[in-house]
């Protein structure tokens, strides 16, 4: 078969895809769907906010649908859901806004509930706090907190305008001085009372001849237990005088100690008599309270990043080589998005580069005697990588970067509700003796994952282009997503 010959089926061969995709482009998703139709519910929120069309719906973090559509009505958000027939709704069943982690993607929790089956009522959801009810807690208790310093203040001053504290003080000092006093008193008084039993002894002796041998036995033990004891007797005393002492000095610890409070020094005192640190402290809680609200914004966007991978891979006709394509499509928003592929090449694909070495050699005199040149060809690299940004002007996507290893830029344009799409790309405008490297790429959408493309490479060049055939597969990864978003936040 001539190279012409193939050319032409290939071109028949693209034009009847085309058609049939514009033909038809509105029943292409039954093409490919079997069994019963999904069914649709509806789930009524108060806070849909994380939640878009496409937020998937999980029992038992099993997916089993997606949103199809959010609209509101009466002051209520309600979400319109498509779901896989083989769930069951029963009465009881109800629903839960939940995230993926910190930074994962929203979904709803749907609990299919466990009593007779239900009859297409709308399922409540209940929505768990948001960061700014945490926000509003904390500006709460920071409230309180300056309601209780204040009242802790007015609470150290009498109504006669005096610290509580230092009266305190001084009464215990009192009481200090009066128990010494009384210890001073009661130590002659036990030795008083020590001799007046001695005498009660002997007269007791004398007037009960009956008992003089019990009462002799009892008064020697008596005495040998009073002999024994009274250097005991003086030693707890002198602790007893000592802990006086003790508790004196710690009393005037103590009313050095509210002396400084009332004065407003250390911690304790600034807090109570300083005016400026509830300010302070307030400005705390309001700084605290922005850096949460940032952190929240920072959570918001990086919740609102897609993550698409797609591996495809494309035939050349002639000269008969592969051409393989793997990479990730970040998309913050529906107007812009970032594309990185590693792009592998077969060896038909690369080409070479010359490279020329000059040898020169000279005399004493600086006279030139030889010259050599040494001829080098490089080839190119089987790897090379694209990175490129893309913005959207109306139906077209504008994007620039790198492309194969090399600077340049293309558009986009997607129809049928992007199940088609045209692209044309050019690249490596620096090719020696050569125009830069153009692409036409014509992509049809079969399913939400397949997709078929076809167009012509390098079609400058009349001895290098070449027809081109391929196909691919494209899927989100939300592990993907909740793994980087992760890695943003321990930079934080």
């Amino acid at each position: 078969m001539t190279r012409e010959t193939k050319i032409g089926l290939f071109v028949i061969l693209a034009l009847g895809v085309m058609m049939f995709m514009v033909l038809r482009s509105s029943d292409l998703s039954s093409m490919w769907k079997r069994g019963p139709k999904a069914q649709t519910v509806e789930i009524v929120m108060n806070d849909a906010s994380g939640v878009r069309d496409g937020t998937p719906v999980r029992v038992a973090g099993v997916k089993v649908g997606t949103v199809e559509g959010i609209r509101l009505e009466a002051g209520k958000a309600i979400a319109s859901v498509s779901l896989d027939p083989s769930v069951v709704l029963r009465e009881g069943a109800k629903a839960e806004l939940r995230s993926q982690g910190v930074l994962g993607e929203r979904y709803i929790a749907l609990d299919v509930g466990s009593g007779e089956k239900a009859t297409g009522a709308a399922i409540a959801a209940t929505v768990p706090p948001s960061l700014d009810d945490i926000t509003a807690t904390i500006s709460s208790i920071g409230a309180d907190l300056k309601v209780v310093t204040e009242n802790f203040k007015l609470a150290t001053v009498n109504q006669s305008g005096e610290n509580r504290i230092s009266v305190i003080a001084a009464n215990l000092e009192t009481l200090t001085q009066t128990l010494v006093a009384m210890l001073e008193e009661n130590r002659s008084n036990v030795r008083q009372t020590s001799e007046q039993f001695a005498l009660l002894s002997g007269s007791l002796g004398k007037e009960i001849p009956l008992l003089i041998e019990q009462m002799t036995q009892l008064v020697t033990d008596l005495r040998a237990i009073a002999g024994g004891n009274s250097e005991r007797i003086d030693v707890t005393m002198e602790h007893i005088a000592k802990m006086a002492e003790n508790m004196d000095a710690t009393s005037q610890s103590f009313s050095s100690i509210a002396t400084k409070v009332d004065q407003g020094q250390g911690s304790i005192g600034k807090l109570i008599n300083d005016p400026t640190t509830v300010d302070n402290l307030n400005e705390v809680l309001v700084e605290t309270k922005n850096s949460l609200g940032e952190v929240k914004n920072l959570l918001g966007q990086a919740n609102r990043l897609n993550f698409d991978l797609n591996f495809r891979s494309e035939y050349l006709l002639d000269p008969s080589a592969t051409k393989s394509y793997l990479g990730v499509r970040i998309t913050p928003n529906e107007n812009k998005y970032y594309l990185i592929e590693a792009v592998v090449r077969g060896d038909k694909l690369l080409g070479s580069e010359l490279f020329q070495t000059e040898t020169f050699t000279y005399d004493a005199d600086g006279n030139l005697l030889t010259r050599a040149v040494e001829n080098r060809t490089e080839k190119e690299d089987e790897l090379e990588i694209t990175g490129q940004l893309a913005y959207r002007v109306g139906p077209v996507f504008l994007r620039g970067g790198l492309i194969e290893g090399e600077g340049g830029g293309g558009l986009e344009y997607f129809a049928f509700e992007d199940r088609m799409k045209f692209a044309l790309e050019s690249w490596d405008f620096g090719r020696q003796d050569r125009d830069p490297h153009a692409k036409i790429d014509l992509h049809l959408k079969f399913t939400k994952n397949l997709s078929l493309n076809f167009g012509w490479d390098d079609f400058l060049e009349s001895d290098r282009n070449s027809a081109f055939l391929g196909g691919g597969l494209r899927w989100k990864d939300e592990d993907l997503k909740l793994l980087i978003t992760r890695l943003g936040s321990s930079f934080l």
